[in-house]
């Protein structure tokens, strides 16, 4: 016989109602919990913790004053994106793009420190090159010089638009060299112009008429060509000193000393077969100024284009150089320098790097002391810096070192 309770109800019913009741309570009490781990779950995957690879970086921007802003790490960087692309690198894939985008400026960081088109000096000058060369029948005479010819300090892009010249300008056939030196200066592109009549490289006839060359000179950022002087000094001799360069002003051996130490001298070696001398300047800053001044002040055709728009606007530069010259090109697309570096001993000089690292402020000063800024400011040629848009440090007073600087240093 079935048992039942008392209220009509058998002891199986009572435990399954029972059971349904703890169910319901249970299910009540965990809903708020589901609910807070699938909200966790779905923002875990939007925002990155520290070992998950965001979709968008936070980058710091000196142009906005320091503000951190969230942005695409490819926002504003479709012009240096073209430019890559533009020398045979794919970017198809995303992890290639994001690595690249990454290294790169902005747009807007770039032109605030160059603008936003070329400046070449002595375009004005060119029908003059054109209709000297013709009235001297050069161009049959003596082919080698009828093509530009780049000249430059060191640490300032020669090699690269030497290499552009080669592998785009259609040489006279009559030119038999593969060597991009051909598209070098005859006085050799690093001599100040002055000794342009006592050098003769070897490629080149020291009967032929130096006046109907037309110098192609490359003139670069002078805080950016410092600091490749101090990683690679080539024949240029001053007293470095190990903690900063390019060590413009004597470094104090203690405070009282500071406002007495004079300029660092600096010396250029030429050791070539026919001259062999040691030019003087006051400075490297002197060396840049008075160096690129005598192009820029020179009485025959010549053109002075920047290193950076060789970088950012190569395209249009050399094809300016070219119809000054007027030669024709051997292809119909352009081609850019190759990536590589100029030397063993400078491995960072590809493309890719010198887009990178030319397109920013923040690190043009990073090695040089309070009074060299100020040093460099005093007496970098003004004329120059506007000519071409180059800028100095504008936050940085012009007075010795505080006490922080020299504390820095074990020097307090």
């Amino acid at each position: 016989m079935k048992s039942v309770s008392s209220s009509g109800v058998s002891p199986k019913e009572s435990q399954r109602d029972w059971n349904r009741w703890q169910l319901l309570v249970a299910t009540l009490m965990c809903c708020p919990l589901m609910v807070l781990i699938s909200s966790w779950w779905h923002w875990s995957s939007v925002t990155p913790t520290s070992s998950t690879r965001p979709p968008f970086y936070t980058a710091t921007d000196a142009i906005f004053n320091d503000t951190t802003i969230e942005l695409d790490p490819c926002h504003d960087k479709e012009h240096l994106l073209k430019i890559v692309e533009s020398t045979g690198i794919r970017l198809v894939n995303n992890t290639t793009r994001r690595i690249i985008c990454e290294m790169m400026p902005t747009w807007t960081q770039v032109t605030s420190l160059y603008g936003n088109k070329p400046r070449i000096l002595g375009l004005d000058t060119c029908q003059k090159y054109r209709n000297m060369l013709a009235q001297a029948n050069v161009s049959s005479l003596v082919p080698i010089y009828s093509m530009p010819r780049v000249a430059g300090l060191h640490n300032s892009g020669t090699n690269a638009l030497a290499d552009t010249f080669f592998d785009n300008l259609a040489m006279n056939p009559s030119v038999r060299s593969n060597n991009p030196r051909v598209y070098n200066t005859p006085w050799r592109k690093h001599t100040p112009l002055e000794y342009r009549y006592n050098v003769t490289a070897r490629l080149y006839d020291w009967h032929e008429n130096k006046h109907h060359v037309l110098p192609v000179v490359v003139i670069r950022d002078p805080y950016r060509w410092m600091a490749g002087m101090c990683k690679l000094h080539y024949n240029v001799r001053w007293a470095k000193d190990a903690r900063h360069c390019p060590n413009l002003v004597a470094y104090p051996d203690n405070r009282s000393e500071f406002m007495l130490k004079p300029s660092v001298h600096v010396w250029l070696d030429l050791k070539e077969p026919t001259l062999r001398t040691s030019v003087e300047y006051e400075s490297l800053v002197h060396m840049w100024s008075n160096w690129n001044q005598q192009y820029v002040e020179a009485d025959f055709p010549r053109l002075v284009v920047r290193y950076e728009d060789t970088l950012y606007h190569s395209e249009q530069v050399f094809r300016a150089i070219a119809e000054c010259a007027g030669i024709p090109l051997k292809h119909d697309t352009f081609r850019p320098f190759a990536l590589r570096a100029s030397s063993k001993k400078n491995t960072s000089n590809d493309l890719v790097s010198a887009l990178a690292k030319n397109g920013v402020n923040h690190d043009r000063f990073s090695r040089m002391t309070t009074n060299d800024i100020a040093f460099a400011k005093e007496h970098l040629d003004p004329e120059l810096l506007l000519l071409f848009h180059y800028k100095h440090q504008d936050d940085v007073p012009v007075q010795s070192f505080a006490a922080s600087d020299l504390a820095k240093r074990g020097l307090d």
